[in-house]
C-alpha cells in the first residue's frame, strides 16, 4: 500500500480554520489553521505552520517573545501594523523585573503589507530581540505564521508582565509573574 499523497488541500485548510483569542487578551481574535497539523501521518511538530486571518483593527496576539522557539511571519495579502517592544524592557520604577501591565513600555509600530517576512529569533533576554503583536490594516490581513517549535519554550509578555513556560509533548504549561524570577548568580 502507497503512502498518503504529501498534500494537504485548500477545501481542508479553509474547512479547519477556527477563531482564535489569546488567553490572556481575550480581545486578541483571529482565523487561525494549523496546517503543518493537517498533514498527512504527521511528522510536523518542530516545523509548525499557521495561516491566520485579522479583520481590520483585530489584534493577533498578547505582545510576546520567546526564549526557545524562534517564529516568523510573512504577509500574504492585506496591511497590517506590526507592533513591537523590545524584549528586554525593563521596569523604570526601580524595580528587577521587566516591564509589568503598569508601566509604560515604549511600542513602535512598523507598517507591514503583502510579500513582506518578518523573522523573531530566539533569544534570552537582553540579545537585542523584539516582542510583538500584528494589528489588521483597513482591509485585514491574511499571513502563515511558523517557526520553531523545541519540546519546550518560555514565552515572556512583557506588558502583562507574565512569563509562560511551556514543555512538549503532551503541552503542560505554567505561568508566573515575571517579577517573581530571580536571574541566577554565576
Amino acid at each position: 500500500m502507497s503512502p498518503p499523497l504529501p498534500v494537504v488541500r485548500a477545501a481542508d485548510i479553509a474547512a479547519a480554520s477556527v477563531t482564535k483569542s489569546h488567553f490572556l487578551n481575550p480581545a486578541a481574535a483571529r482565523q487561525s489553521a494549523a496546517v503543518s497539523d493537517l498533514a498527512p501521518g504527521g511528522g510536523m511538530d518542530s516545523c509548525p505552520l499557521w495561516l491566520n486571518q485579522l479583520e481590520p483593527g483585530a489584534e493577533s496576539t498578547e505582545m510576546h517573545h520567546h526564549l526557545t522557539d524562534s517564529e516568523w511571519l510573512y504577509i500574504l495579502s492585506g496591511t497590517a501594523e506590526l507592533r513591537l517592544t523590545p524584549a528586554d524592557a525593563r521596569d523604570t520604577s526601580g524595580g528587577s523585573g521587566l516591564i509589568g501591565a503598569t508601566e509604560t513600555a515604549p511600542i513602535e509600530t512598523v507598517p507591514v503589507a503583502e510579500g513582506d517576512y518578518v523573522a523573531f529569533p530566539a533569544g534570552e533576554l537582553g540579545g537585542g530581540y523584539w516582542a510583538h503583536t500584528l494589528i489588521g490594516g483597513p482591509g485585514g490581513v491574511k499571513y502563515l505564521v511558523g517557526g520553531m517549535r523545541s519540546a519546550s519554550d518560555v514565552c515572556v509578555y512583557p506588558l502583562k508582565g507574565k512569563t509562560l513556560f511551556i514543555r512538549r509533548p503532551g503541552t503542560s504549561r505554567a505561568i508566573v509573574d515575571t517579577d517573581l524570577l530571580e536571574p541566577l548568580q554565576s
